[in-house]
């Protein structure tokens, strides 16, 4: 079986086609490049949603969302032109630490990845979801770039907001949430909740706020029974 899947391997790797920099590709000499239709990756899904949102987290702790967006892309490319690629992808006798090891010393330097790519590649490959990597990438289009560049949540505020109250919250919790730029707008839901006493709360992406005056008051009381 090792024989077999160290055999299926090296088949798959000289089928690749040679990467030029920049993420163009040429065929390899005796292989056709034509990459036949067009791949509709699936999108959703728990296991493509859970890797697709650690991607997102690594790429905007690292600071480097535009170049995890960037290399998503050039994968997708890459994945579109070459059958070969796929194949090494699907492959289930090739073995996760050999798909990992191509896909961060071979793929990555070759399609210039960043290191937040690579490392996601590692992982991906280790944990046996290389097979997986076409939808996992398609539902961080879907839910991280352009096409889903709005985030929802939920802001209680202790008094009604006028619209111009509104449109200048939602711009100062974009800066906030998202400084990296990775979403530029906000489709939020306003409640009144009068016991905040004074300004507001927001959820945004499984992340808490709380600017309310409660708040403020019971910091204070906490801090007069400690002393």
């Amino acid at each position: 079986m090792m024989l077999l899947s160290v055999f299926a391997a090296r088949s798959s790797l000289k089928a690749l086609p040679t990467l030029a920099r920049g993420g163009s590709l040429i065929a390899s000499r005796g292989m056709a490049s034509a990459a036949g239709a067009p791949v509709e990756d699936r999108t959703g899904g728990k296991l493509s949603e859970t890797y697709s949102k650690a991607l997102f987290e690594a790429g905007t702790k690292g600071k480097a969302f535009e170049a995890v967006v960037n290399d998503v892309s050039t994968i997708q490319k890459y994945r579109q032109e070459s059958v070969a690629f796929r194949e090494f992808l699907d492959n289930p006798t090739i073995s996760r630490s050999f798909k990992a090891k191509i896909l961060s010393g071979t793929v990555a330097p070759k399609l210039e990845l960043s290191s937040v790519m690579k490392e996601f590649l590692t992982v991906t490959a280790d944990n046996g979801r290389a097979n997986e990597l076409g939808p996992i990438l398609a539902t961080f289009l879907k839910n991280y770039t352009t096409s889903g560049a709005s985030a929802k949540g939920m802001v209680t505020a202790a008094e009604p907001l006028t619209p111009w109250q509104k449109a200048s919250l939602e711009k100062q919790l974009v800066q906030r949430f998202f400084p990296d730029g990775s979403k530029s707008s906000l489709d939020l839901e306003f409640k009144l909740d009068t016991t905040l006493l004074g300004g507001y709360t927001a959820e945004i992406d499984e992340r808490f706020i709380d600017m309310s005056l409660r708040n403020e008051a019971l910091q204070v009381d906490d801090i007069v029974k400690t002393s």
